[in-house]
């Protein structure tokens, strides 16, 4: 399934068209029980533990709010418990024994009887008379918002309720509900007539089985979790479902003596994204901890430098000192996983009789838990050694320079033949994340694990550009499958990095050994992708994002803090062309991925042909199915850049061709198919312009092997610039590039519908009753799903879309 770019279900769709239908086309009873008969409930249970499955809910006497609580004892008129009814209640209160006498006698160690004075215990008080002719608390709304925590939307549900009687109540509501903290499971349900569709049973129609992860995912994702019955909950399209813990409450005395309250809600996988990174320093740390490098990254501040080591011409390694800040506690994250990486290399080195001397040899091996055997995963690696040689054969083939008039480095004798360096995978790197912090967060003992962050090279992708590289390959490195080839993505001009003596047999137990499978995968004949829990990352780069983290605040040196520091290197290493993202997995909210926010084709190898088609949503007289659109609206909102070039194209003055690439669109609607075809030559010639300033900058770059050990970083900068305008214009088709990057226009669209569950963020509609302008080549891609269940039981779904070209 495609996480930002996606077909809407076909039995979703379907159920849409039949509701367009009822009432105009279709008269049947089924239609009619549609129309009349959608009167939703609402259930919200609190817990003990962090999760419901397999949790008994809480022992007390609110620990259901809703549901089909409302139609027992206190919420009916007559009976024993019943609201016109006058009882006796009895009351307690906390109290702690002052003396001996009225103290409980316990044995001490010695068997020896002693008063427990000061223990506190339970104490009867007088009870009272409760003649207020009131209900018990009740649900008064529910308002539950997912959204594409790409777009910086979280998942939030807020909860309102009301206490009639609070003096008897209260206290009850309080201890389960204002828990900030606690974990809460909520129910909206329709009943089984609001969906007209039915299945060969004569059930309400569910999602399709692929929208939902497959019985053997969900097995192995929640172990000891019925994954029938997980999966047909998440297909029911009458059944919505939000999990999260209590961040917030308030509640306030209205003027009839009844208090109002108020509850916030946040998705789990938004809670575990929160979880801090600091781990208790359980040894000394390593002298391997205080390597670092240069900070290239902008986004992580000034530049901070730490000891680095290299290898002289005569083997000897050569320290150069320098200061990095170190900060308290942070670090031990990275002392763990450094402690680790040795111990996965020194075993490697045992296994296979290599020297032990640094930089006498390379290894690159699977990364796991010392004492557990080696994963299947292909994107778990550690990869130690020399980066570069001092004399590279030069490249060849289409990625030679095109045009150089840069003349060859000869740098000094002093200076070292390479450096050697320690990098982990990302896919290792959070896999190291789960088993450590994840897995480890304090939760009920009845729980089953956290799953933990999901990023793996069969779920998520990146876009393939063939002159990607990296331009900063000491701290980010994208390693093909083969890197001593020239050229390659590892190659920058004559330098190439870890292009020679790279063990590549890379499994430590059997003898039977995996080879690398490089940072790419073939999908299919035509289609290839970055995979980018492949990506190398520098452990002092790792060193050097935590010790910034943990010098601002311990407390905000978290999951979500770090990966979004990591996905800025990233990005900057790529020009931009990766920009990973925590998200929800739109088809069980309590996963959580980091996945590119930039790949919008299909990230499963089993659909990598599906074709996305834009749902048209059944909206005025004139659609074939109807209406099913209570309200719509379209908006524009422009930032000031877009605005100043909307300005110059009707006035038209001359502008860039990558300025004017998001606008072709547009264009293509135009009466002027002659400038259109002007426009298209152009940026042909500016994509070949682009490949020819890239090509330099990578030589230029390749040519100055050891300055990233400086503070002149302007070839980087400039390598960087070339990349990241490589990326704009990828192809010399302005259609097939925007196909890549689809950039977002800013319109947005929302609409409300008739309550119903399946809508996912990512899902692509089209609109009809919109001119056409905005309907040729362009799409409206699912940003956030907000349902609403008012106190009259009428649950609707309020929908928002931005636009964006079509890939197709």
């Amino acid at each position: 399934m495609n996480i930002f770019y996606d077909n809407v279900d076909a039995n979703l769709q379907n159920e849409l068209n039949a509701r367009g239908e009822a009432g105009m086309q279709d008269r049947t009873n089924k239609s009619l029980n549609f129309m009349l008969g959608k009167i939703a409930n609402v259930q919200c249970t609190a817990y003990e533990g962090s999760g419901s499955a397999s949790k008994p809910v809480i022992n007390a006497e609110f620990g259901i709010l809703g549901g089909a609580t409302t139609t027992t004892s206190r919420y009916l008129p007559s009976g024993p418990d019943g609201y016109l009814t006058t009882r006796q209640l009895e009351r307690t209160e906390i109290n702690f024994y002052k003396t001996a006498d009225e103290a409980d006698f316990k044995a001490d160690n010695q068997g020896k009887l002693t008063p427990q004075i000061g223990e506190a215990y339970t104490n009867k008080i007088d009870p009272y008379t409760d003649s207020s002719k009131r209900v018990g608390p009740y649900l008064t709304s529910i308002d539950v918002t997912i959204g594409d925590h790409s777009m910086g939307l979280l998942n939030k549900a807020t909860i309102s309720f009301a206490v009639p009687n609070p003096e008897r109540d209260l206290d009850a509501i309080e201890n389960t509900w204002f828990h900030p903290g606690r974990f809460v499971k909520l129910d909206i349900v329709h009943p089984e007539s609001a969906i007209i569709n039915k299945d060969d049973t004569g059930r309400s129609g569910l999602l399709l089985e692929t929208t939902a992860p497959n019985i053997e995912k969900l097995r192995k994702l929640y172990p000891g979790i019925d994954a029938n019955k997980l999966q047909a909950e998440i297909r029911r399209m009458n059944i919505f479902t939000f999990e999260g813990l209590i961040t917030s409450f308030e509640f306030s005395y209205t003027s009839d003596a009844s208090v109002e309250a108020t509850i916030q809600l946040t998705g789990t996988s938004n809670v575990y994204a929160d979880i801090s990174m600091y781990l208790p320093d359980s040894s000394k740390k390593p002298e391997s901890e205080t390597a670092g490098k240069i900070n290239t990254d902008p986004a992580l501040g000034t530049n901070n430098f730490a000891p680095s080591s290299s290898i002289d011409a005569t083997g000897k390694t050569v320290t150069t000192t320098a200061v990095f800040a170190e900060s308290t506690g942070s670090n031990s994250f990275f002392t763990s996983l450094s402690q680790q990486f040795d111990t996965i290399q020194k075993a490697y080195e045992t296994k296979h009789s290599l020297a032990t001397k640094i930089g006498e040899h390379n290894i690159l091996t699977k990364f796991y838990s010392p004492g557990k055997p080696v994963t299947e995963q292909t994107d778990q690696y550690i990869l130690a050694g020399r980066m570069y040689d001092a004399t590279p054969p030069p490249p060849v083939g289409p990625f030679a320079p095109i045009v150089s008039s840069v003349k060859p480095f000869v740098g000094p004798l002093s200076e070292p033949i390479g450096t050697y360096e320690r990098y982990i995978t990302l896919g290792a790197l959070i896999q190291f994340i789960n088993d450590q912090i994840v897995t480890k967060y304090e939760q009920n003992p009845n729980d089953p694990k956290p799953v933990g962050i999901i990023h793996t090279d069969t779920q998520q992708y990146s876009n393939y550009y063939p002159y990607l590289t990296s331009c900063i390959p000491h701290e980010i490195l994208f390693l093909p499958k083969d890197p001593v080839t020239s050229p390659g993505m590892n190659w920058h001009g004559n330098l190439g990095y870890y292009s020679k003596s790279v063990t590549y047999k890379t499994t430590l137990e059997t003898t039977a050994e995996t080879a690398w499978p490089g940072v790419t995968e073939t999908l299919t004949d035509t289609t290839k992708v970055i995979c980018p829990s492949r990506i190398f990352i520098n452990l002092d780069k790792i060193n050097q994002i935590a010790s910034l983290l943990g010098q601002k605040n311990l407390k905000t040196f978290t999951i979500s803090a770090f990966l979004s520091a990591i996905s800025n290197a990233i990005s900057y290493a790529s020009g931009g062309a990766i920009n990973l993202k925590l998200v929800s997995d739109k088809t069980n909210l309590g996963r959580l991925l980091f996945a590119d926010t930039l790949f919008l084709k299909s990230n499963s190898l089993d659909a990598s042909e599906k074709k996305i088609e834009a749902y048209s949503i059944p909206m005025f007289a004139n659609h074939k199915h109807g209406s099913v659109v209570r309200d719509f609206k379209f908006s524009a909102t422009l930032p000031d850049s877009v605005k100043n070039l909307s300005y110059v194209l009707n006035s038209g003055d001359k502008i860039t061709n990558d300025q004017i690439a998001p606008y072709m669109n547009f264009m293509y609607n135009s009466k002027n198919p002659a400038a259109i075809n002007e426009a298209i030559k152009l940026y042909k010639l500016r994509h070949q312009e682009i490949l020819t300033n890239l090509t330099n900058a990578k030589l230029t770059n390749g040519q100055l092997p050891y300055s990233f050990d400086t503070k002149d970083t302007t070839h980087v900068t400039a390598l960087y610039i070339a990349l990241s305008n490589y990326i704009k214009l990828p192809t010399d088709s302005i259609q097939k590039s925007q196909q890549i990057t689809a950039p977002i226009f800013p319109f947005t669209a929302e609409f409300t519908i008739d309550g119903i569950n399946g809508l996912r963020y990512g899902d692509v509609l089209t609109f009809k009753a919109l001119p056409t302008k905005y309907r040729v080549n362009t799409v409206f891609s699912v940003i956030s799903i907000t349902h609403t269940v008012t106190n009259a039981g009428e649950w609707t779904t309020a929908v928002r879309c931005i636009m964006r070209p079509s890939i197709n």
